[in-house]
């Protein structure tokens, strides 16, 4: 149900109707300047600009009422109709960016994080979607649809998710290798919709006394393919930092190395090719990517060329890997 009041509207969602006025914007003190999040007193933060959207608070709501997961309060979320933004109001969660911590942490204090969140994203993959898109039926909000925000509706299932996403690409580029990656991305099939975060990353983690105190920004959270999680982890991340070096998406979520593989493939990142071998070069890591050949196509239903390819990368990776480590 929508509301007006004066200037703004908001979605009635059984919240304290909070709203901040722009002198109160005005005086706020923003996080950072590519950070649209900003707090209003000791209490309150406001996340607003022309990107924020009332899914996310949704998807925050929705995390708060069936899971154990350390969410800020949602105090309400609205647009404003002199600005045309929404205005998400929350409540301001004190910690430190798990991003600036990490390094600081001893084994065991890194394992004890990492539990943490291993047993929290566990409790979203428990919750099951019947569409692909944001929790309020809206459509995808992810980078690789950024050219039209909006356009990518709620889809019914992985085939026309998929379908969605090499539509993404087509409208961006045309060329073979185009044409190679989405019939790559075309094969995916036989997962699992779940809840799913879609950025996670240490930067939006917040802790507090070795605690996880609060997991922040959830605007590309939605319903998923099973793999996303994983993915979007390790889709730009941070290649020489800690975190990575640790390893530590993979002691959080289950790995999909041939998933990992296609959307790798996706960026096109020879450029960063040796960064990414780098990552995958041991030899652990080497013999799951290629038992994941054997594996991966004895599910029914996927096209054996185009996981071929996949695997042909994710080869290609491991082989660089190595090469690095001789030299």
């Amino acid at each position: 149900m929508a509301a007006s009041c004066g200037n703004v509207s908001f979605l009635l969602l059984a919240m304290d109707p909070r709203v901040i006025t722009q002198e109160e914007l005005a005086n706020a003190t923003r996080f950072g300047d590519f950070i649209p999040v900003y707090k209003v007193d000791a209490v309150t933060v406001v996340k607003t600009g022309d990107s924020v959207r009332l899914a996310e608070a949704a998807a925050m709501r929705l995390v708060r009422e069936k899971t154990t997961i350390p969410v800020p309060e949602i105090y309400n979320a609205y647009t404003d109709n002199t600005t045309g933004h929404v205005r998400i109001v929350m409540e301001f969660i004190e910690g430190d960016c798990l991003s600036n911590t990490w390094y600081q942490y001893d084994a065991q204090q890194k394992e004890h994080i990492l539990q943490q969140l291993h047993d929290m994203f566990s409790q979203l993959r428990n919750i099951k979607g019947t569409f692909i898109g944001s929790v309020d039926g809206s459509a995808c909000e992810d980078p690789l649809f950024e050219e039209d925000i909006g356009t990518y509706e709620p889809y019914k299932d992985e085939a026309s998710f998929c379908q969605g996403i090499i539509t993404a690409l087509k409208n961006t580029l045309e060329s073979g290798w185009v044409d190679t990656v989405c019939a790559m991305v075309g094969a995916l099939s036989g997962h699992e919709i779940v809840l799913t975060h879609g950025d996670i990353s240490p930067r939006n983690i917040l802790v507090r006394d070795g605690k996880i105190v609060a997991i922040l920004d959830w605007e590309m959270a939605g319903y998923y393919p099973e793999y996303w999680e994983y993915v979007k982890a390790l889709y730009r991340p941070a290649w020489e930092s800690m975190w990575i070096k640790d390893r530590a998406v993979d002691r959080v979520l289950q790995p999909y190395l041939m998933e990992l593989a296609v959307f790798l493939h996706y960026l096109g990142w020879l450029g960063n090719v040796f960064r990414t071998a780098s990552w995958l070069g041991d030899r652990e890591m080497a013999e799951l990517l290629l038992d994941q050949d054997a594996n991966v196509l004895a599910r029914g239903g996927h096209d054996r060329n185009a996981l071929q390819a996949a695997f042909c990368m994710a080869g290609a990776l491991t082989a660089l890997a190595f090469y690095e480590r001789t030299q």
